[in-house]
């Protein structure tokens, strides 16, 4: 949660459940459900090799 204030100029305006473990897991949900059809792109970002 610290990074919140930190990164709200560059983020869109979440709901109020988005930094929740029950909002993410949610979000996470819905991002699963779309690669099968093709609506969302999985990926991951790596950093030195991890």
């Amino acid at each position: 949660m610290r990074d919140v204030e930190a990164f709200r100029p560059w983020e869109p305006a979440w709901p109020a459940d988005f930094f929740t473990p029950e909002g993410q897991a949610e979000r996470i949900d819905r991002l699963l459900a779309g690669y099968p059809v093709g609506s969302v792109w999985r990926g991951t970002v790596l950093a030195d090799a991890r």
